[in-house]
């Protein structure tokens, strides 16, 4: 995903370079260059950060932009934005359900309240989306409202690496928790779903 305001292309000699793809020109940054005794030359490995805009020396950022040069360049308008139509409907039965089951306060009894949060949001992604891939996260995050309060968008750019500042035990843990989360909320949504399949199978 490509964001909408323009930042500077960094400037670190050696490391970046554009490659040219069709009619749109991306920007690469060099993370690291293997050498292979076979082949007697090494290889380098590279990250698209961006894409170029119409002045060559600003570019569009993604991802990996934030994860490899942080968020500074970014406005605050820019930091602070999110969809101005979010999608609710979803949200709003599954928070529910949520409530009804105490499920946040049960996971603040092992996380803080911001990653008590924070889980029941990818808990709801898993479900809403029903897959459970961290890159496309931030797309599900900009479009839908959060049980996270206050959070800005370029928090959400992060959520990839949140999962590599977690200590191993932590994100076991973790891991666990959502997973219980969503087998709790699917079970029942389940069994408020069975008395509306009886009703209909004997009309």
């Amino acid at each position: 995903m490509y964001y909408k305001e323009t930042v500077k292309v960094p400037d670190e000699k050696g490391k970046i370079n554009v490659m040219k793809k069709g009619k749109s020109c991306y920007v690469r940054y060099l993370l690291e260059t293997k050498y292979v005794p076979e082949k007697k030359y090494a290889i380098p490995k590279f990250a698209i950060i961006g894409k170029l805009s119409d002045d060559p020396s600003m570019m569009f950022p993604n991802e990996n932009y934030v994860r490899y040069f942080g968020t500074e360049a970014f406005s605050e308008e820019s930091q602070s934005e999110r969809s101005s139509c979010l999608r609710s409907g979803t949200f709003m039965v599954l928070s529910e359900l949520a409530r009804e089951l105490n499920l946040k306060k049960t996971l603040e009894n092992r996380f803080d309240d911001r990653d008590a949060a924070l889980i029941l949001d990818l808990a709801f992604y898993s479900i809403i989306t029903e897959g459970n891939q961290s890159q496309y996260y931030p797309d599900y995050a900009y479009n839908h409202p959060l049980m996270t309060e206050d959070i800005r968008f370029t928090v959400i750019l992060r959520f990839q690496s949140f999962f590599h500042q977690l200590i191993i035990i932590r994100f076991r843990v973790f891991l666990m928790t959502g997973t219980m989360i969503v087998i709790m909320v699917k079970e029942y949504i389940f069994l408020m779903i069975q008395p509306i399949k009886t009703v209909r199978q004997g009309i």
